[in-house]
């Protein structure tokens, strides 16, 4: 799509460069028969919002999931991929590479009409046709949906696609505003908690249901340069005075270090 640097719009360079990373990772693999290497990918459940979106969600989970999941899975890539490279035995050394599996997970994708203010670059889902993207209340300052139940739904796929590779949630977090201050000045950022909350009630319900999921990491520690946004898009547990440095924990922090206490 271009949003981040060095704002190149090729979907056909993007595929090759998707193939070379799971290329990469599949040689590492190779080289190090003794360790245990895994792969961490960003997925996301796709839903039609409206009936006649059919194949645009369809192309759009092709892109954003099945890509990765399909290579590592059954050594092939779905239809949706322009220019799909014919290499055979890329792919063979790519399937059942991963020795783990790490699911970064933010929001759930939901496809409908495309309108002024909620069209994708279609460059970016090739074959798709003309379509929209449509998160519903609440959202994060990223403008991405809260769907804690997308997690459990993930996770369970991964699950069910690599059977037997373990889970690790590697990314799972939300923008907020950090407006509201306790009087100590710490950020009271209750919205941060209850997501943090929802999301590893999700990730309980997936392991309940079988899911091999071995860990959940938060992000993030500190708010961090969030790549296109800069420093406007505020994750951490942390925040971070950019013009002294100075660090102090948020109430989400206390809150997860409480939780992971009376988890032990």
């Amino acid at each position: 799509s271009g949003v981040h640097a060095p704002g190149i719009q090729d979907p056909a360079a993007a595929f090759r460069a998707a193939h070379h990373l799971l290329l990469g990772h599949a040689l590492g693999a190779q080289a190090m028969p003794g360790a245990e290497v895994g792969i961490v990918c960003n997925l996301y459940p796709v839903l039609v919002e409206e009936p006649g979106f059919e194949k645009a969600a369809q192309v759009v989970d092709e892109i954003q999931n099945r890509l990765w999941l399909d290579a590592l899975s059954v050594g092939r890539y779905p239809s949706a991929m322009p220019a799909a490279p014919e290499h055979t035995e890329d792919l063979a050394l790519i399937r059942g590479s991963a020795a783990w599996f790490g699911v970064n997970y933010y929001t759930t994708l939901r496809v409908g009409p495309a309108k002024p203010d909620s069209t994708p670059d279609q460059l970016a889902y090739p074959g798709a046709g003309e379509f929209g993207m449509h998160p519903r209340e609440p959202v994060t300052t990223m403008g991405w949906e809260v769907v804690p139940g997308g997690l459990e739904q993930v996770l369970g796929r991964v699950a069910e696609t690599l059977p037997g590779v373990p889970i690790w949630v590697t990314e799972n977090g939300a923008a907020y505003a950090d407006g509201a201050r306790l009087t100590d000045g710490t950020v009271d950022d209750q919205d941060r908690i209850a997501y943090l909350r929802d999301h590893i009630a999700a990730t309980q319900r997936a392991r309940d249901a079988g899911a091999p999921v071995h860990g959940y990491l938060a992000w993030t520690l500190l708010d961090n340069y969030e790549w296109a946004f800069g420093y406007t898009q505020t994750f951490g547990i942390v925040e971070v005075d950019r013009a002294t440095q100075d660090r102090r924990p948020k109430a989400s922090y206390h809150w997860l270090a409480d939780h992971i206490v009376a988890r032990r």
